[in-house]
């Protein structure tokens, strides 16, 4: 089984952008198409969602994610995981394209406890490319999602992977189901890694 760094997934992701003139965009919403089709597959019966978006491409997956899932008949609530004025590029034309269909979107705050009426909740808070221990705001939060003990999918990487050496950075989500995208990385596929991952899918978005 082929493996990837984050350094390989970046260079992959620039080559196809850049040689392949597959636009970024198009990968994104690729990526967030799969995740919602395996969420219906894996829990037909889910019908209340909470789709956790950071502040990065893993947050614009999440609003492809969103979209998806509204289409298909969810009732789904979108948190911010950030300001709203720092997400940008593609993940900020998702965004817009939410904000226009009148989805649910709510900027997440400390007061955890208000968001938890999900029966599964979308992690896509932060990708592949963290490699700094998680601090504050987001250690709490994701500490709180690890303790609600409901079914959570992962976007690409459980939040808090280091997607190298596979080690929680500082905390990490446990997911129940993880999507990941062109290849699994190699720190999903060591321990302790492979234990926050639960099921594995790897999904070609190009």
């Amino acid at each position: 089984m082929k493996l990837a760094s984050r350094e390989q997934i970046r260079n992959i992701d620039s080559k196809t952008i850049k040689d392949y003139k597959i636009s970024g965009l198009i990968l994104m919403e690729n990526a967030g198409r799969t995740v919602s089709q395996t969420i219906c597959i894996e829990y037909p019966e889910v019908q209340k969602i909470s789709v956790l978006c950071g502040i990065g491409n893993n947050g614009g997956d999440g609003f492809v994610i969103a979209r998806h899932l509204i289409n298909q008949g969810k009732d789904v609530d979108i948190y911010l995981c950030g300001d709203i004025n720092k997400y940008n590029g593609d993940a900020k034309t998702n965004l817009t394209s939410l904000t226009k269909i009148g989805a649910n979107i709510k900027k997440i705050k400390n007061n955890f406890a208000n968001y938890d009426n999900s029966e599964l909740i979308v992690d896509a808070i932060f990708g592949t490319g963290l490699d700094r221990n998680i601090k504050g705001f987001y250690k709490k939060l994701i500490e709180f999602i690890n303790a609600r003990k409901k079914p959570v999918v992962s976007v690409d990487i459980p939040s808090g992977l280091d997607a190298n050496e596979g080690r929680p950075l500082g905390t990490c989500i446990k997911a129940d189901l993880t999507v990941t995208f062109v290849l699994p990385k190699i720190g999903m596929s060591i321990y302790p890694g492979l234990e926050y991952c639960g099921k594995i899918y790897v999904s070609d978005i190009t």
